[in-house]
């Protein structure tokens, strides 16, 4: 559990300096406050981080006219950010195919147990990976749950809660966050 922690910590500092030389890289006149603002973090943090990244060379500061600073990125800002942004996506692909699996397996014992009509209970980003690992499986995403103007997400009816029939088999929980509240409010 504490590797996970450590895992966890690590990752959110990595994203952090990520944005902050992301924001740095677009507009070198940024002030610390308008950094803070951008990545939703405290103007002290905001000032620790950017600390860091000037002494690990990440970062110039140049002083302007009227007390103001500029702040550049080097190469070897550039070339974290790079790096940063590598591990990001490999996490992130990681994490995609492993819930593209999930979601097979879930499709597979549905399609097994004769559940062939299935709704996804919320747009998000878990949907759209369910939606993609059910692509050449029997059971069929008929419906996903949203409130929203569209009438469908990534090729599949959106159906607003209050019109929902029993016209289906399943709802898998698609939930980003209280799945379980989500669960009990659908049941």
């Amino acid at each position: 559990m504490d590797n996970q922690k450590a895992d966890s910590n690590e990752k959110e500092r990595d994203k952090i300096t990520l944005d902050l030389l992301t924001l740095v890289g677009e507009n070198s006149d940024v002030t610390q406050r308008s950094l803070a603002l951008e990545i939703g973090i405290a103007l002290g943090l905001a000032n620790t981080y950017l600390r860091r990244c000037v002494d690990k060379g990440l970062v110039k500061i140049q002083q302007v006219p009227r007390n103001r600073y500029s702040y550049y990125l080097t190469p070897q800002g550039f070339s974290e950010k790079a790096r940063i942004t590598a591990e990001y996506f490999k996490s992130s692909f990681l994490l995609f195919r492993k819930a593209r699996r999930e979601f097979e397996n879930i499709l597979t014992e549905c399609d097994a147990s004769e559940k062939k009509e299935i709704i996804l209970s919320d747009i998000s980003d878990i949907a759209e990976i369910a939606i993609l690992a059910s692509l050449g499986l029997n059971p069929s995403i008929i419906g996903v749950i949203g409130d929203t103007k569209k009438s469908s997400f990534s090729g599949v009816k959106v159906i607003k809660e209050n019109n929902l029939d029993d016209n289906f088999d399943v709802v898998i929980i698609t939930s980003l966050q209280n799945s379980m509240s989500r669960y009990d409010h659908l049941k």
